[in-house]
């Protein structure tokens, strides 16, 4: 034991890295004192919501998912994945076809409110059809097509809508909120099984559905906007408000935030038009 104790001793000494400056990377990490912006950005908390509904819409319906499987086509939990792997190839065969539409052509809510108003009504099939195997199997199929398509479209959303030096805040909220989706999709639905069985279950998750197909329907057309940071040269660094403004001017750049300490520009940018060249000799990057 002491020898082990002697060891560890050593590998912190030499091999775990004790750098001298520790700095908070605004695009990966969370910034606390922009936690308070970030939760009134009302099109991030739509997105928020989405991902919070999306999986306590699975959780919940997976708890009674199995069982009518097994009652409809009398196949046991251990050989269920004969049911799931064409479901989920036919799902995916769908999600990607649909992400080009949306990224592509730019058609992003579009795609977004047309997967929303899959997945209410895969649940909605749920509440009437699912002792009929052919409605069960239809349900499942539309809910994972619906699921995929927002499970690929929500993360890279939050990023483009987030404010350009609020990028880790976001998907740290965002985050937050698909873990207390699963949490909350395991107890409420739960409960709702114990009261009402898997009908109180589907008419729970279709509640919900429909509640974000509100929010997603109402949400401002998303940008197409990507993030960029920018190492700012020494001789930059003075005058920081001078700098963001110089590169709001350069073609493509919809956002610039000049954080000195970081020594970083953080932009959003339309990337068909953004001219990096031009950035790059405004911020005297090395």
């Amino acid at each position: 034991m002491v020898g082990l104790a002697l060891l560890g001793i050593v590998i912190t000494q030499f091999v775990v890295p004790n750098p001298q400056h520790m700095r908070v990377h605004r695009d990966a990490e969370t910034v606390p004192a922009m936690l308070g912006s970030v939760l009134k950005n009302t099109d991030l908390l739509r997105l928020d919501l989405g991902i919070f509904a999306l999986h306590a819409m699975l959780t919940a319906s997976f708890l009674v998912v199995p069982g009518l499987l097994h009652n409809a086509l009398n196949v046991n939990s251990h050989d269920q994945w004969i049911v799931y792997l064409p479901v989920l190839m036919v799902s995916v065969g769908v999600m990607v076809p649909a992400i080009i539409v949306a990224e592509k052509y730019r058609r992003m809510k579009t795609v977004l409110v047309s997967a929303v108003a899959a997945l209410a009504l895969s649940q909605v099939m749920l509440v009437f059809g699912a002792p009929n195997a052919s409605w069960l199997l239809t349900a499942v199929t539309v809910f994972f097509a619906g699921f995929n398509v927002m499970e690929a479209s929500l993360p890279s959303l939050v990023t483009k809508t987030a404010p350009s030096d609020a990028k880790g805040t976001a998907t740290g909220i965002y985050s937050s909120a698909q873990f207390l989706g699963i949490f909350a999709g395991g107890v409420v639905g739960g409960l709702a099984h114990q009261v009402a069985g898997s009908a109180g279950v589907f008419t729970l998750t279709t509640g919900l559905a429909l509640l974000w197909l509100l929010a997603v329907a109402t949400m401002t057309r998303p940008s197409y906007l990507t993030s960029r940071l920018m190492r700012i040269g020494a001789g930059q660094l003075a005058d920081a408000e001078s700098l963001a403004a110089r590169l709001r001017q350069v073609p493509g750049v919809a956002e610039a935030v000049v954080i000195t300490e970081d020594k970083l520009a953080y932009l959003k940018v339309d990337s068909k038009i953004f001219d990096a060249a031009m950035a790059a000799s405004l911020v005297g990057a090395p």
